[in-house]
């Protein structure tokens, strides 16, 4: 199998700039990304 066959599942924690441009270039490049953020108890 070629590198360029690969699709891979990530997960990012976080929503920080690092974080989302990540995300960004992953799924550019046609990986499936979920983000995660934790919600700040109210």
């Amino acid at each position: 199998m070629r590198r360029e066959d690969w699709r891979v599942r990530v997960g990012l924690l976080g929503g920080a700039i690092v974080d989302v441009t990540t995300a960004w270039e992953l799924a550019a490049d046609g990986h499936e990304v979920t983000g995660f953020e934790r919600i700040a108890a109210a």
